[in-house]
């Protein structure tokens, strides 16, 4: 879905800033997002002040919809790339820094005196994921700023610096029928095609099945 968004924006740009609109290439595009079920949107295209192309498409995919001219959609991580464009606008006009830091407009987050805009942009302030609440992605109806920064200030710092890792950073569970029995941190070299493993530890346990098999830690 992600890679459907980032090339519709990119082939609307395209449009965009050429001379013309070929009404019937972007009918053919939009249309096989909606034959292939690969997404749901409207799509408006302005020149000069006048709208010279509309379009629905996927909205039949999705039993028992109702929509028109001013339904909204749940565009997502799509604002990132508009945000950042907007932060860099501020850039250019002196209005903003990089090396700005939080704690110049949120005080009440924690580290905000660390975070820096670019932290922001980059994804490594630290801060946790606000859509993801005691382990369920809890915002899917409408949700006020307030309760997504209470959430996030509850939350405090969910990434640590590597000296700091204890389990590493990608750090998944190991289970053993229902039992954990330890954590692995792994990382795939995908040109390579090869699962490296950083760190794998092991809890020491007993098998129902083999009560001679022994898993034995190793940090």
């Amino acid at each position: 879905m992600k890679n459907t968004v980032a090339l519709l924006l990119l082939l609307i740009s395209n449009y965009i800033f050429s001379q013309t609109i070929n009404p019937e290439k972007l009918d053919h595009y939009f249309n096989y997002i909606e034959k292939n079920n690969l997404g749901v949107g409207s799509v408006s295209i302005f020149k000069n002040g006048k709208e010279i192309y509309s379009k629905n498409f996927g909205q039949k995919n999705i039993p028992g919809l109702t929509y028109d001219k001013n339904t909204r959609y749940q565009v997502g991580s799509v604002t990132k790339m508009i945000t950042a464009v907007l932060i860099f606008r501020l850039i250019e006009e002196n209005k903003l820094y990089l090396n700005s830091k939080l704690s110049e407009f949120y005080p009440e987050i924690v580290n905000a005196d660390k975070i820096t805009i670019k932290n922001l942009l980059e994804h490594t302030s630290g801060l946790g994921n606000y859509l993801v609440r005691n382990g369920e992605v809890w915002a899917t109806e409408k949700t006020s700023d307030k309760e997504i920064m209470d959430l996030i200030i509850t939350q405090g710092e969910c990434y640590i610096t590597k000296e700091k890792r204890q389990y590493g950073y990608f750090c998944l569970p190991i289970l053993f029928g229902d039992q954990f029995i330890g954590r692995v941190d792994c990382k795939a070299h995908r040109k390579e095609k090869r699962l490296e493993l950083i760190i794998y530890i092991l809890k020491t346990i007993r098998s129902p099945l083999n009560s001679g098999l022994l898993l034995l830690q190793k940090p």
